[in-house]
Formats: C-alpha cells, sequence, structure tokens
C-alpha cells in the first residue's frame, strides 16, 4: 500500500480503490452497478490451488473453478463482496516452466502458448 485515505487506498504501481459511498459523490451521485460482468481485476498467484482452498472456506461466489486457459495457464475468477469480478492466475514464466518440467520442449512451449520462443527461452532461464 502506498496510501491509505480511509475513504480510499493506492497500492504500489498507483492501482486506486474507493469505497462506493466516496467514489458516488465524486462521480455526481451517478449509479454504481455492481455485478455487471464488465470489468475484471488481474492479479497472479503461482499457487493457485491453495488459494482455491482458501477462497472456498470464505464462501466465494465463483465464475468458475479453476480452469486452463488457452495459452495453457491456470486461472480462476470469482466475485469480491461488491460483485466486481477478481482474476486470478499463474504468471507465464510459472505456465512455461510448468510446460518444460513436464518435458515438453520449447519449441511446443511456444505453440501451446502463443508466446515467441525467444519469450520461452528467457523466462526458462529465470
Amino acid at each position: 500500500m502506498k496510501y491509505d485515505y480511509g475513504e480510499n487506498v493506492t497500492f504500489q504501481g498507483d492501482l486506486a480503490i474507493h469505497l462506493d459511498t466516496h467514489f458516488s459523490k465524486l462521480i455526481n451521485d451517478k449509479e454504481i452497478q455492481k455485478g455487471s460482468n464488465n470489468f475484471e481485476l488481474y492479479s497472479e498467484e503461482d499457487n493457485l490451488e491453495e488459494l482455491n482452498k482458501r477462497l472456498i472456506t470464505c464462501n466465494v461466489k465463483f465464475i468458475h473453478p479453476l480452469k486452463e486457459q488457452p495459452c495453457q495457464k491456470m486461472v480462476i475468477r470469482f466475485y469480491d463482496p461488491d460483485m466486481n469480478i477478481i482474476e486470478v492466475g499463474e504468471s507465464m514464466v510459472h505456465t512455461a516452466k510448468q510446460l518444460s518440467s513436464i518435458g515438453n520442449p520449447k519449441e511446443h512451449i511456444t505453440e501451446l502458448m502463443s508466446v515467441p520462443i525467444t519469450q520461452i527461452s528467457q523466462w526458462l532461464s529465470e
């Protein structure tokens, strides 16, 4: 967290979140629609199975369970208490390393992930 003003918080990287009551005032008391599925906040976590278990114990409303994206990485989507979509996915680096660890050559990983081989090579060397 970079700044905490109570009604709004700014994080490193300058992402800010506001209480809806505060933000409504900033936009001339216009209606704030919740649960409209038109916005997603994304984050990365390489231990999604553990996160999934924690979310289940918190009775989070899931959009879908853990699933594989076309680029091979695993993601989970759920709603926050205000019904905004939260997506948490594995990092592309993690996915590339997982695919390599089960014997996939770089050439196959680049096809699976739709990422240039130079990028795959860089990720695997990290």
